[in-house]
């Protein structure tokens, strides 16, 4: 049986790319199902697990930290709820759909 939300992600393997902000090394992505079979373009968002940043693509390596009005709202509080979930004494999986 499949579960809801489920297989609406993959996995996408970029070039290895720097976070401008903590400078750890982002070289795995996930993209909506649906959407062309590609890695990481130039505008495209991105969010550093380690800093919690929002980063945009500058091309298929590198990234830069996005302004505040190229962020959507859903991706603005994707990103705040994995800094709460960082924040929190034992690990938390983080459920709820984008958008």
């Amino acid at each position: 049986m499949k579960r809801e939300g489920e297989g609406q992600y993959h996995d996408v393997d970029p070039a290895p790319a720097a976070c401008p902000k903590c400078g750890k090394t982002v070289d795995s992505c996930t993209k909506i199902k649906g959407g062309e079979d590609r890695g990481p373009r130039e505008g495209d968002l991105s969010i550093c697990f380690y800093c919690t940043s929002v980063l945009m693509y500058v091309d298929d390596r590198f990234l830069r930290e996005a302004e505040p009005e190229e962020i959507p709202q859903s991706i603005a509080r994707l990103a705040e709820r994995l800094q709460l979930a960082k924040e929190r004494p034992h690990p938390v999986i983080l459920v709820g759909r984008i958008g």
